[in-house]
């Protein structure tokens, strides 16, 4: 089937701006809330152990520590490492549960099996794929611009194959290879249109909330605050998303 970009927008918003859809935007915003408190520690602890190059150490003494790691805490380097890294495999499998959720006809519900069914096969083959999309994009960049951008709109999907049909990275990379095949500028439009507007949105709403967080009660609010709309923002793309891998592999 083909993509129809304005139907797959609508169809998508239509389905992630539900109350249910609340439940998803709030597990990705405390996702994006402690993976900032981490970064935020190992950007505090490079800092005191002085291990950033001269080149940035005149630009770092400008700033306070408070100001460029407000939620960082008392713990050490390798400890936020090895949560950032479990957070990682958090948010994938919000991510599958999201994707399930949308999935599903009928009315938007969140259920605990989205998130629980076959997860370690599915967990495996999406961390596994996204090694190998990885390294094949890498390859088509290095060739060039142009093959690069023709792989990643050719092989966009393939994840939704792993997380709806249980197949293994391959077949899925394989499906969505052929499922694209006469949708890839729609595809790419697709991508351009939903990136574009994720980045207005979290960028300026974004960066308004995080002023006016920093305004009201310092800067830890704010940077709080600033992360309500990429939570919001992920829900709205995996619901447009999971639309589009819908009318190519129907």
């Amino acid at each position: 089937m083909s993509l129809d970009i304005g139907e797959a927008i609508e169809n998508g918003l239509e389905r992630a701006l539900n109350r249910n859809s609340v439940i998803l935007m709030g597990l990705f915003f405390v996702v994006s809330i402690i993976s900032q408190v981490f970064g935020d520690t190992v950007m505090r602890n490079l800092i005191e152990e002085g291990n950033f190059g001269p080149e940035y150490s005149e630009i770092i003494s400008q700033f306070s520590i408070s100001e460029l790691a407000p939620l960082a805490l008392g713990l050490s380097t390798e400890v936020a490492m090895a949560g950032s890294i479990l957070l990682s495999f958090l948010s994938v499998l919000i991510t599958v549960g999201a994707v399930r959720a949308f999935l599903d006809d009928g009315e938007l519900n969140i259920e605990a099996s989205y998130f629980t069914d076959n997860i370690l096969w599915v967990l495996a083959n999406v961390v596994a794929g996204a090694v190998v999309f990885s390294l094949v994009l890498a390859a088509g960049f290095t060739a060039f611009i142009i093959p690069g951008v023709f792989l990643f709109v050719s092989l966009f999907f393939w994840s939704f194959y792993v997380i709806d049909q249980d197949l293994n990275f391959f077949e899925a990379l394989k499906s969505a290879w052929r499922d694209t095949k006469g949708n890839r500028l729609m595809t790419l439009a697709l991508l351009f249109i939903v990136f574009i507007g994720n980045a207005v949105l979290t960028t300026v709403v974004g960066g308004l909330l995080s002023v006016v967080g920093s305004t009201i009660g310092g800067l830890a609010l704010g940077s709080v605050l600033g992360l309500v709309p990429s939570a919001i923002g992920m829900v709205l793309t995996w619901a447009i998303f999971t639309e589009g891998y819908r009318q190519i592999s129907e």
